[in-house]
């Protein structure tokens, strides 16, 4: 089953009242004060950077897997859990819908999921390693990656072999030099992002 996701959060900018100065200027009043709303920010991004690392972009939506769909609940149970803590209006609501049996995914729609899929995967590798400067990764950095290539299988919502052999292709990498790994994911990344344009 795949689900389409969409996690929304209390803003830390949130206005208690506005008062019109003249006709050109309005006052507006935050509810809360600076340090408040650095606190709310920072719950905000710690927990939106957990849930999309667990769901897949595609055309401005989330995806994500039944497996993958219990995490990102509970991701939405801390963080409302920590907003609450500072205001009991604080909280994090999430939307969840179904793409039933009925809904199938197929032809064109399928292929561009699929895509969409490979190309996220494809980019946050070469986030991983896009700061590296030395050829030769340490032991640390390699497990590191291989963590995270060990993760994206979790983003293939569709349960497509394909997109697994995939992801085994880039575990191979891992003990190759960074500037082959870095022009190995760019060429693919760029072959996909030509795949999904001729969609």
């Amino acid at each position: 089953m795949v689900y389409i996701v969409r996690m929304e959060v209390s803003t830390p900018d949130a206005v208690e009242h506005t008062s019109e100065i003249d006709d050109q200027t309005l006052e507006v009043r935050l509810k809360y004060p600076k340090e408040v709303r650095q606190q709310i920010y920072q719950i905000r991004k710690k927990y939106k950077d957990k849930y999309l690392e667990e769901t897949v972009s595609f055309y401005g939506i989330r995806l994500c897997s039944q497996e993958a769909l219990s995490t990102v609940k509970e991701i939405c149970r801390q963080a409302d859990r920590e907003l609450k803590q500072i205001d009991k209006s604080l909280g994090v609501a999430l939307t969840i819908v179904p793409i039933t049996a009925e809904i199938k995914l197929k032809g064109k729609l399928y292929e561009a999921v699929y895509y969409a899929i490979l190309t996220d995967a494809h980019k946050r590798i070469l986030k991983r390693i896009d700061h590296l400067k030395k050829e030769e990764m340490q032991d640390r950095t390699k497990e590191s990656l291989r963590e995270l290539i060990a993760h994206l299988r979790r983003l293939n919502v569709l349960n497509d072999q394909e997109i697994d052999s995939r992801i085994s292709q880039m575990e191979q990498l891992v003990d190759k030099r960074v500037s082959e790994i870095r022009s190995t994911i760019k060429n693919d990344l760029d072959l996909l992002l030509e795949k999904i344009r001729g969609l």
